[in-house]
């Protein structure tokens, strides 16, 4: 179970080591709940994280995350060996531009 991790990680590049971590530990068959706020589609949301990123390592470092678009997410569980089994979509998001995304993944 990874829940309200995720999205404390200060880099996608972070993110998407740990997804991969993830699929090398399961074994075959084993599986993984896992949360995470997702980027909404859309030019809005990806200029809303371009503007905020540079602002966000200055001011707030603490505070900064990670939000992936679906599609950089779907990559990142592919390339790990790991499938989704369901999806459920959390009923709000603390994130701005973001939909709360839990996933059943299966190596």
């Amino acid at each position: 179970v990874c829940y309200l991790v995720l999205q404390h990680l200060p880099s996608r590049r972070l993110v998407h080591s740990y997804v991969r971590e993830l699929g090398r530990v399961l074994r075959p068959g084993g599986e993984a709940f896992v949360q995470l706020p997702v980027l909404a589609d859309g030019l809005v949301p990806r200029l809303w994280r371009a503007l905020r990123t540079p602002v966000a390592r200055i001011s707030k470092p603490e505070l900064r995350g990670v939000r992936l678009p679906r599609r950089e997410l779907d990559s990142a569980i592919a390339g790990a060996g790991l499938t989704v089994v369901a999806t459920d979509v959390g009923p709000d998001s603390p994130y701005r531009f973001s939909t709360d995304l839990f996933l059943r993944l299966r190596r």
